[in-house]
């Protein structure tokens, strides 16, 4: 299939030299990041992401130096995403399972864009070291960060997470499928996939009244490897 062309910034003149810069930057990421999900990180090239951008490579060199750089750029920006919508939730009102319910469909509909698809197909082992440092270290993040979202909604009774750790993986491993399964344009919206899936998967965790407990020592999670890190 062929990529369609992108609607390329170069030739017109935003006001602010790094406002240009930014723009052009984003563009190059997004061609790349369509790129990828559609013909994966080994089948793309530098020479067709300038192509489809009517661009030099060298003039392309400009904004990134390599696919390598491309693909930690992508991934970075998608963590980002995640990053953000889990603090918003967790400083927002709600109790644990509606703060979960609301960072899960979030992320759910990132799996569903050509970044986040980059965030979960495209291998690690694929990036140079000091690239997988700088992802490992975004992915430990994004672990802490959920983890306490758990933790919360076992303390005030929304949740039963009888291991914190299996939780996790259940869940947001579940939702990383969506990047493989998940085709746009299909007779069900995204959205509405999105919260029929989430919904199926935290009806096994929300508590009521039967399934209350009493809480849990909370395992260690520091040491516990991510959905997307194990996918090495």
């Amino acid at each position: 299939m062929k990529t369609a062309a992108a609607k390329s910034p170069w030739g017109s003149t935003p006001r602010k030299r790094d406002t240009q810069f930014l723009a052009k930057r984003e563009a190059v990421l997004q061609v790349a990041a369509r790129l990828f999900r559609e013909r994966g990180y080994d089948g793309a090239s530098l020479n067709e992401i300038a192509e489809i951008l009517s661009i030099t490579k060298p003039t392309l060199y400009y904004y990134v130096r390599n696919k390598d750089e491309l693909i930690l750029e992508i991934k970075k920006a998608a963590q980002q995403q995640v990053l953000d919508f889990i603090e918003e939730a967790m400083d927002g009102p709600g109790n644990g399972y509606e703060k979960l319910r609301s960072i899960m469909i979030k992320y759910a509909l990132l799996m569903t864009t050509d970044f986040g698809v980059c965030l979960i197909l495209v291998p690690p082992r694929s990036m140079e070291s000091e690239s997988r440092a700088l992802l490992y270290a975004g992915v430990e993040d994004m672990n802490h960060r959920l983890y306490r979202v758990l933790a919360s909604g076992h303390a005030d009774g929304s949740l039963v997470v009888p291991d914190p750790v299996i939780t996790y993986h259940v869940l947001f491993g579940s939702l990383n499928w969506m990047s493989v399964w998940y085709k746009p344009g299909g007779r069900v919206s995204a959205q509405e996939v999105v919260e029929m899936q989430v919904d199926m998967l935290l009806n096994g965790v929300r508590a009521t009244q039967a399934k209350r407990a009493p809480p849990s020592p909370a395992a260690k999670p520091a040491k516990a490897k991510s959905a997307a890190k194990s996918r090495r």
